[in-house]
């Protein structure tokens, strides 16, 4: 297995680019040794706490449950609104026979955001704790990269140790 780096995927100009061959091959063999012991440094004890810190920080982005339960809120008061306004204006005297369907669409809207809000899962979320007895179960992690199996599917795929 090879990596390739393209000169063209860099930024023209760039000090990057000066002096660069147009394509550079790598070895993944050559490459592997020195990723997997920065890898395995990162979850070193001096510096666990601080990963364990970005990994569940990096968790902290919004649910995307929530944006959707947002969104479903706003259908529904839209459509409760939308409800309301007609049922005011049946009271003013408005024919009710012109006004049954957008009064249907506004209840099957309701009920169509309704049904989307019960079906939300809210993301989970794995605790800091939770982390560290994952990194513990593991052991010496440079080890265990060096050992992982790679998994032939098309996309790079690590199976860790058994």
């Amino acid at each position: 297995m090879f990596y390739r780096c393209a000169a063209r995927t860099l930024v023209p100009g760039a000090k990057a680019t000066l002096g660069h061959p147009p394509t550079v091959y790598v070895r993944e063999d050559h490459l592997s040794d020195g990723v997997n012991e920065w890898i395995a440094g990162l979850f070193s004890p001096e510096n666990l706490d601080e990963t364990v810190a970005i990994l569940v920080g990096a968790q902290d982005e919004e649910d995307p449950a929530d944006a959707a339960e947002r969104t479903f809120r706003q259908r529904i008061a839209a459509a409760e609104a939308t409800m309301t306004r007609l049922q005011r204006a049946l009271e003013a005297g408005w024919d009710p026979e012109a006004l049954t369907s957008q009064y249907n669409a506004a209840v099957a809207e309701k009920k169509a955001a309704l049904a989307g809000l019960d079906a939300l899962q809210p993301a989970e979320r794995t605790s800091g704790a939770d982390i560290r007895a994952m990194v513990d179960e593991l052991g010496a992690m440079k080890v265990v990269l060096d050992q992982a199996e790679r998994v032939r599917s098309g996309r790079p795929v690590w199976r860790l140790g058994s």
